[in-house]
């Protein structure tokens, strides 16, 4: 035994010396046993103390440490003996290696740690030596709540038996270690890594596979190195083969995997010379965060194999991952995770060979920017989209550029609500053969450039939803639309429209466009705007304030089936510096001149245009040259046609019919001509007043005529199912009449459909059955989408500066008085009916009547 310096060590040396000596043996054998004696009687802490290996456990922790085991504390167990803390194995949470552990040379390590299952920490493990270890067996069995282990310092040189080692360890993911790791003397090892399901090393964890020692390793076991795996590409300039892997370290000359937007390292040199991709097995534990550029211009690139071992779920830009690779025919792209990808744009740009892109399981909820993704895909002939989540995308424009075959697109689940782009959008889309764009909604969109340029086999365009108040360029918006035959833009709101130069370019089968609620005040340039527009016989223009164009240059040249261009005194040319053959091949235009062709003839007096007087549904009306009023010769009205007049006129035959469901009592009307009231089927009335406290109004009937332009309410007689008018020579009125106000309530006359507004129109009735009820009340219900009052009719309006906003009045009538006695919000007809002095009536009586309805009680004048 090797023992320190001490106070004892001379008394040991003195004995030593005189056991020694033969003469004396004899003579000094009582003298040792008596001091024999005394050293067995010295206190313990006077005798030299053994230094061991041991653990000791404390309020939840296992501390290994090496010096004097104090009571109490834990001996190492050797062999295959269960260490003693082994019952203590669900009460331990933290083990601890104290550094003094360093100098201990345990040689098992068998059940060290098994069944700690809330063991989440191991400190200093870096002090555990294990140069002499042979038995591994269960040290960390089913430490569940362990997350990673740090076993760098390990060395298993001689270490036997690793069974079960780190079996059921579900939480662990990732076991770190060095070459000192090995399993070269290893003969027992089933179950190694059993059980642990999230572990990833150079590979990731496979239950199909043994998981003995063969995957304690760092090339294709569960191990990772301490600096972590190294994903990078290496290109084989002889076979034209660019190979993904991942190891524990990088070879020379391979190229590193970059994260943001910088170009990998390979574009430089190789793309061109890239024929096959490879991923190898080893990359599908590799966690790149950017595809972008990855195979941008490679376009010689023919495969792509191993594609599933591609793991994209950390991938947060996948931009122009495929651009110009022309030659692949296609992708199979069914294992992309893309739920973190932000970015698209131009991903598939210019695949040129692609005949088909299942993108079917694509999650793009977090995609802003589409722009271009399938530019001039030019071989696709469909694409399914129904599942692409497109609520956070702004940017769509270019999205289909140059899809040639496609011959169909199903934009119905796309939420464009946040889209501020969609310039060239189906840019030569010319194989499609329509397009439900009835869903999208543009209120942010600003650039509608080019959208539907070359869209040569559309027939119909729907765009009745679209919200145009943001745009500020609408050059070459249909250009080349060259099969349109209708164009409804009327919800296009061109407030902010700088540009619509092209607009309508070479649209040959358009025969009219009504672009009469175009708004161009803020246009600059209008060149080429309906140029080679063959079939157009007239175009309304009347709208239009061009004060502010100044180029005009061959703005209608090539119409030659335009017989009229209908235009206001807002047409104005001042500004215009080029109108060179704005008007040439115009050749069916009044009076046309082949030479009289510039911005020179754009005006109704001297020139080409026609001033717009009156516009009936689709009918136009206007005057020309020296002629100052209209006359119509047969002005027919009627129930649907909207109707306006910007001055007024004459007529010399009018007329207006309206069809009255049957069991229709009320209703209301305005025409734009006197209307005579002799041996008509109905009763029309005025407002008289209207009291909000009692929600009542009065009406005074009407006996001669309804004056031009003035609103009425009728009653249908006799159950009639038709109202018909016919007049001739009348003078026609271009705007409603204003009604005196009666207690901030009025008639308002209509000679167009009015939609009323939810928000705004709060003040507003309608005559509805026998009611006069408020469309915002109406538009609470989810099932009402919409609650409008059609032409030549006409509504209750609140002007008082706090509206009521009542949800409806009732209408009554008694048949003999020679007014109508209330509108009242109660549809009780058990009614009571007093005079001033209280006494009980029959009914009704001229004058002040008191009636009781229920639980209320009002006054109402009866004229």
């Amino acid at each position: 035994m090797y023992m320190k310096n001490s106070t004892f060590s001379k008394p040991w040396s003195y004995l030593r010396d005189l056991v020694s000596t033969d003469a004396v043996k004899s003579r000094r054998r009582s003298t040792l046993w008596l001091m024999l004696f005394t050293l067995l009687l010295l206190p313990t802490n006077m005798v030299a103390q053994t230094n061991q290996a041991y653990a000791e456990f404390n309020n939840g922790t296992l501390t290994f440490k090496y010096g004097s085991m104090p009571t109490g504390a834990y001996e190492l167990n050797e062999g295959i003996n269960e260490p003693g803390w082994l019952a203590q194995n669900k009460n331990i949470k933290t083990v601890i290696f104290d550094a003094s552990f360093a100098n201990a040379r345990p040689t098992s390590c068998f059940y060290w740690f098994c069944l700690c299952s809330n063991l989440t920490t191991i400190e200093g493990i870096e002090y555990l030596n294990t140069e002499k270890v042979t038995n591994m067996n269960s040290m960390f069995d089913r430490c569940s709540a362990l997350t990673s282990l740090d076993l760098t310092n390990f060395n298993t040189a001689k270490v036997t038996d690793m069974n079960y080692m780190f079996i059921g360890c579900s939480a662990l993911t990732t076991i770190f270690v060095s070459d000192k790791f090995v399993t070269s003397q290893v003969t027992k090892s089933v179950d190694m890594f059993s059980g642990c399901n999230k572990l990833i090393g150079a590979i990731g964890y496979d239950e199909t596979k043994t998981n003995n020692k063969d995957y304690a390793n760092l090339v294709d076991g569960y191990f990772s190195p301490k600096g972590g795996f190294h994903a990078y590409a290496e290109f084989d300039e002889g076979t034209g083969t660019l190979t993904f892997r991942r190891g524990a370290s990088k070879p020379a000359g391979a190229y590193d995997l970059y994260a943001g937007i910088y170009y990998p390292g390979w574009y430089y040199t190789q793309r061109e010379k890239i024929k096959t991709v490879v991923f190898d097995a080893s990359f599908a534990n590799a966690r790149p965060t950017s595809c972008y550029y990855w195979f941008s211009g490679c376009n010689n690139l023919t495969e792509i194999k191993g594609i599933e071992n591609l793991n994209t779920e950390n991938v947060t830009n996948m931009s122009y991952m495929f651009v110009k690779c022309k030659a692949l025919t296609s992708l199979d792209l069914s294992n992309f995770n893309t739920e973190k990808v932000t970015d698209m744009q131009g991903m598939f740009k210019e695949c040129s060979d692609l005949t088909s892109l299942d993108l079917s399981n694509f999650n793009t909820e977090k995609v802003t920017d589409m722009r271009g993704m399938f530019w001039e895909c030019s071989n696709l002939t469909s694409l399914n989209l129904t599942r692409l989540n497109t609520e956070n995308v702004t940017a769509m424009n270019g999205m289909f550029y140059g899809c040639t075959k496609l011959e169909s697109l199903d934009l119905s689940k796309f939420n464009t609500a946040k889209v501020t782009k969609m310039n060239q959008m189906f840019y030569n889309c010319y194989a499609l053969t329509s397009l439900d764009l009835t869903s999208f909604n543009t209120a942010k969109v600003e650039n509608m450039t080019e959208m539907f340029n070359g869209c040569s086999a559309l027939t119909s365009l729907d765009l009745s939803n679209f919200n145009t108040a943001k745009v500020t360029n609408m050059t070459q918006m249909f250009y080349n639309c060259d099969a349109l035959t209708s164009l409804d833009l009327s919800s296009f709101n061109t407030a902010k429209v700088t540009n619509m130069s092209n607009m309508f370019r070479l649209c040959y089968a358009l025969t009219s466009l009504d672009l009469s609620n175009f708004n161009t005040a803020k246009v600059t340039d209008m060149s080429y705007m309906f140029k080679n527009c063959y079939a157009l016989t007239s175009l309304d223009l009347s709208s239009f304030n061009t004060a502010k164009v100044t180029n005009m240059k061959e703005m209608f040249n090539n119409c030659p089936a335009l017989t009229t261009i209908y235009a206001s005194d807002n047409f104005v040319t001042d500004q215009v510096t080029n109108s060179g053959n704005m008007f040439k091949g115009c050749s069916s235009l009044k009076d046309y001149n082949n030479i009289n062709i510039d911005g020179t003839y754009a005006n109704y007096k001297t020139g080409y245009f026609t001033k717009l007087v009156v516009r009936n549904g689709d009918e136009r009306y206007g005057i020309a040259g020296e002629t100052t009023q209209l006359t119509v010769v047969n002005l027919v009205l009627a129930d649907g046609k909207d109707f306006v007049a910007y001055e007024p006129f004459t007529a010399t035959a009018a007329s207006y019919s309206r069809t009255i469901k049957e069991g229709t009592t009320w209703g209301t009307l305005c025409l734009p001509f006197e209307v005579s009231l002799e041996g008509q089927n109905f009763r029309a009335f005025k407002l008289l007043s209207a009291n909000e406290g009692t929600n009542t109004i009065e009406l005074e009937e009407i006996t001669t005529s309804i004056a031009t332009g003035t609103p009425v309410i009728i009653k249908m007689t006799n159950e009639a199912t038709e109202l018909k008018f016919s007049v001739n020579n009348k003078d026609i009125a271009h705007e409603v009449q204003t009604t005196t106000p009666v207690d901030g309530y009025q008639l308002q006359g209509l000679y167009a459909k009015k939609v009323f507004v939810k928000d705004t129109d709060d003040n507003c009735y309608i005559v509805k059955g026998n009611k006069l009820m408020n469309p915002s009340k109406l538009l609470e219900n989810s099932k009402v989408q919409e609650v409008n009052c059609k032409a030549f009719r006409a509504y209750m309006v609140d002007n008082s500066s706090k509206p009521a906003g009542a949800k409806m009045f009732s209408i009554g009538f008694d048949e003999t008085a020679t007014a109508i006695d209330n509108l009242n919000n109660t549809a009780d007809d058990k009614a009571e009916y007093y005079d001033l002095q209280g006494y009980r009536l029959n009914g009704p009586q001229r004058g002040v009547n008191i009636v009781k309805r229920g639980n209320k009680t009002m006054k109402v004048i009866i004229k």
